[in-house]
């Protein structure tokens, strides 16, 4: 028997063996596809985590921000910002959903003023004078804005939903292409990992 099909034996390359060697390599994959069946069956839940998270980290630091101003005597700002940080954060973990809208439109008209003001600081440099290559990005982003602006809010669950449709996709196939070279890539000789010819 040659050293080549010795390898072959000692590498056992069942669908068992695969999951035994190899499921370090599929953690990260598999993180990903339940990461994005949930964007996908609950998008809602995720917005709403985020939001949480966001304000139990706002909360947590009003409340240092609080101990240091009354340790330290920060001054006025220090309490304002405090208060601020608390009071945001309890409104964000209390009502997530409404807060999340609100993020949404804030950051829509913030990106479609922008674009806006970028149009109108490009045709006053330049006239009519050929602009169009220089607004393209701005018109894009414009659009975009408008969108979240103007649309219900389930456009950003739309887009979770489709970010999770992607990550199941590349997980999925991750694993599919760590299988495939397990078993056809590679053999075990004298111990060392040797790919094929």
């Amino acid at each position: 028997m040659s050293k080549k099909d010795e390898g072959r034996r000692v590498n056992e390359k069942s669908f068992r063996h695969f999951i035994n060697e190899e499921f370090r390599n599929l953690i990260l994959p598999l993180i990903m596809l339940v990461l994005g069946v949930f964007f996908i069956v609950n998008p809602g839940a995720v917005i709403k985590i985020a939001v949480w998270i966001i304000g139990i980290g706002l909360l947590v630091a009003g409340i240092v921000f609080a101990i240091l101003a009354y340790k330290e005597g920060g001054g006025i700002f220090k309490i304002i910002l405090s208060v601020v940080c608390i009071v945001t954060g309890i409104i964000s973990v209390l009502v997530p959903t409404a807060v999340a809208y609100f993020v949404v439109k804030m950051f829509g008209i913030m990106i479609l003023v922008n674009a806006i003001i970028h149009i109108i600081e490009v045709k006053r440099l330049r006239g009519e004078n050929k602009i169009l290559p220089y607004i393209v990005t701005d018109i894009v982003t414009m659009i975009i804005g408008a969108v979240l602006v103007f649309t219900p809010f389930t456009v950003p669950t739309i887009m979770l939903i489709i970010i999770g449709v992607f990550m199941v996709i590349v997980s999925i196939l991750d694993m599919i292409n760590a299988y495939v070279v397990f078993r056809n890539g590679k053999y075990v000789n004298d111990g060392n990992v040797v790919w094929e010819e």
